[in-house]
């Protein structure tokens, strides 16, 4: 005789599992109940731009930016911070097996279109891979 469980499966899940990928995970070196309305509203509107709304990322908080003390590997990452050494602004990075983005803070994007436009175009590449 066919176990109850096993019945079940063999009738309702006839579909194979997909891997469902991470949320893209977000690191600010600025807490986020600390983020004026306007840095929040300007995430909100990068994220937009690439297709993800604010409720589907992970946020951490972090000074400075450590990829190994985050609770996962994520992939994709944005950082939004003030510089740090060894990591290149702008450009889609690879730090084991994470793809990285870092930008300037929040303030300093809202204050400087050119800082906009070069995020932009690491933030294709990045999504476009």
């Amino acid at each position: 005789m066919t176990e109850p469980n096993s019945l079940l499966t063999e009738t309702i899940f006839t579909e194979s599992i997909f891997l469902i990928p991470e949320k893209t995970v977000i690191i600010l070196d600025t807490e986020w109940a600390h983020l004026p309305k306007e840095e929040t509203t300007l995430l909100a509107k990068i994220l937009k731009a690439i297709g993800i709304t604010i409720d589907a990322v992970t946020i951490y908080y972090q000074q400075p930016i450590n990829l190994a003390a985050l609770p996962i590997k994520p992939s994709p990452c944005l950082y939004f911070g003030q510089p740090v050494s060894g990591i290149t602004t702008y450009e889609v990075l690879e730090i084991n097996g994470t793809k990285l983005v870092a930008s300037d803070q929040l303030t300093s994007l809202l204050a400087d279109d050119e800082l906009k436009k070069k995020l932009w175009q690491a933030l294709k590449k990045l999504f476009s891979s």
